[in-house]
């Protein structure tokens, strides 16, 4: 089994949570999300299936969540539409996901937009999720 890891420093995520909060206020309806976007840093375990049926297993951060996904930070490449699985060590979800992009960090790691197979407002550990979110869970 393959293991992968990313331990991202604080100092790091702090020069890169504007570019990400602009991203959060983006106000351009083409660019608007399904439900409100929150800067949350998350430890997560992820599981990626191979071609070969053996999965890779390793850790990442996330650096902004919303119901329907989120975008995290990894040093391996995935491809557009792989599957994943995306575990929260501190509750014990798990929930099965597919990558939307990935791109190329500055920092020399792998930004990876990823949406849920089903929209999972309470995946994320948040006391008071944003008011959309409820929404969500009717659906």
């Amino acid at each position: 089994m393959k293991r992968f890891s990313l331990r991202p420093r604080l100092s790091r995520l702090a020069r890169e949570l504007p570019r990400v909060a602009a991203v959060v206020t983006e106000t351009d309806p083409r660019n608007r999300r399904r439900s409100e976007r929150v800067l949350l840093q998350v430890p997560v375990l992820l599981e990626i299936p191979q071609s070969d049926g053996r999965s890779l297993h390793g850790d990442a951060y996330t650096l902004c969540v919303n119901a329907h996904g989120g975008l995290l930070e990894m040093g391996t490449r995935v491809l557009q539409r792989q599957k994943l699985v995306l575990s929260n060590p501190g509750t014990g979800a798990s929930q099965p996901c597919h990558v939307i992009r990935c791109d190329k960090s500055i920092n020399g790691y792998f930004a990876v937009a990823f949406e849920f197979d089903n929209p999972s407002p309470n995946f994320w550990p948040l006391v008071f999720p944003p008011t959309d979110w409820r929404l969500v869970d009717k659906e």
